[in-house]
């Protein structure tokens, strides 16, 4: 049974074509931290290091409208690993970090030095690996919830400021809804946050608060 959700949610329904409920959000956090808890559990096997993956806040907003927290990365330049994802729905999402929190997340869970001559190489591939099983974690609930199969591409990796990363989001694609989820990655003693993005059309979008709601409906008794 799911539980509710009591952490912050923030909604920017302008220009959406749906509204979006606080309970919606409340079951998508929760399906999202479901999924983050499955990742964990991934990656800790997979890097011998224990890490707890926490979803405090997550924002629903059209590609029109971009929430304060996105202002803060300006043009400094962000580690990027985004993959596309087709099949019953599609969109692509993204995982994204200021230098510094790659850089740290790396260091801790490789035990790498930041100054070694392979650091860069060893950068790419930990944190497309991370990515990529972070991504899998959260879209397979999405998945779950509206009982649908996607195929993956291969994650990719760039380093650039957040206005050249929103715009291939956006321009040139059916995009019409971003939902965001900071991300913090808890290694004993660090807290290192991300942010993902994941990227919608309407329909998949209507699909998903759609499937959402019936999930609801079902734990309150079918009423």
């Amino acid at each position: 049974m799911l539980t509710k959700f009591s952490g912050e949610y923030v909604v920017e329904k302008k220009e959406l074509s749906i509204d979006v409920t606080p309970e919606q959000v409340d079951i998508l956090t929760e399906l999202i931290n479901i999924g983050m808890g499955r990742a964990a559990s991934s990656l800790n096997n997979l890097l011998d290091s224990f890490i707890t993956l926490q979803i405090p806040k997550i924002w629903v907003f059209s590609t029109a409208s971009a929430p304060e927290e996105l202002q803060k990365f300006g043009n400094t330049p962000l580690f990027v690993v985004k993959q596309f994802f087709n099949g019953a729905f599609s969109g692509k999402v993204a995982l994204l970090f200021p230098p510094e929190s790659a850089e740290t997340l790396v260091c801790s869970v490789t035990d790498e030095d930041k100054n070694s001559p392979n650091f860069k190489e060893l950068k790419f591939a930990t944190l497309c690996e991370i990515g990529n099983i972070l991504i899998n974690g959260v879209i397979g609930s999405i998945c779950n919830v509206l009982e649908e199969q996607v195929e993956f591409t291969l994650p990719e990796h760039q380093e650039c400021p957040f206005p050249i990363l929103f715009s291939q989001f956006v321009l040139g694609s059916t995009t019409n809804v971003i939902l965001m989820a900071k991300t913090c990655f808890i290694i004993e003693e660090l807290k290192i946050e991300g942010h993902l993005l994941l990227a919608l059309d309407n329909k998949t979008f209507c699909n998903l608060m759609s499937g959402i709601d019936a999930l609801e409906k079902k734990e309150n008794g079918g009423i």
